[in-house]
């Protein structure tokens, strides 16, 4: 088995890496071009620029269900930065997301946490992996050593979400997408008047 902080230098660097880039293309362009920056249409690679940085950084995090290795209570995932372990009975939080295409397609992903510090992203290919877990650290932990998202709970079939839950949580992951969009560019505006 691997290390269980495996990878954990490597997603540093390349979250260290990203969010340098997003910081450069927020700040440097205003600073050089100043005022006419803020009034052309590339004040929108600022936003363009974060919320690809967001989209990468969530990438270098995921883990592939066809690179899984369980050995023991650690599972092991390859993702971009190089495979990382996550403790499968030690977990502390699960979260959830659901996002929606236009065509229809939905994708469910699932943020887990361990006691160790471990991060990792899966999609919903691991759903049966990620509620075995669950309920293996309920059993040998408590029932309340998890946080489990009301989303997480309804999508593993461990309750069912109101509808009006499951439209707040779609409305705010949209804000925050806005948001993530949104904030750099008023940044740089702000910078480039300067």
């Amino acid at each position: 088995m691997l290390d269980p902080r495996g990878g954990a230098m490597r997603s540093r660097i390349v979250t260290g890496g990203t969010v340098g880039l997003i910081v450069l293309v927020v700040v440097v362009p205003p600073l050089v071009v100043g005022r006419p920056f803020a009034q052309s249409v590339v004040l929108l690679v600022p936003g363009l620029a974060t919320v690809f940085g967001w989209a990468l950084l969530m990438q270098s995090k995921t883990g592939r269900y066809s690179d899984r290795e369980v050995n023991g209570d650690w599972l092991t995932v390859r993702t971009w930065t190089g495979p990382r372990s996550i403790n499968l009975v030690s977990l502390a939080r699960v979260r959830c997301w659901v996002m929606h295409s236009r065509n229809g397609h939905r994708t469910v992903m699932y943020s887990l946490a361990d006691t160790f510090g471990n991060h990792l992203y899966f999609d919903e290919a691991f759903s049966r992996i990620v509620r075995a877990a669950i309920e293996e650290t309920r059993a040998q932990h408590g029932v309340h050593s998890v946080l489990v998202s009301e989303r997480s709970s309804s999508e593993l079939g461990f309750e069912s979400l109101p509808k009006s839950a499951a439209l707040l949580g779609g409305l705010l992951l949209v804000l925050w997408i806005v948001a993530l969009f949104l904030c750099p560019m008023i940044a740089a505006a702000i910078i480039a008047q300067r």
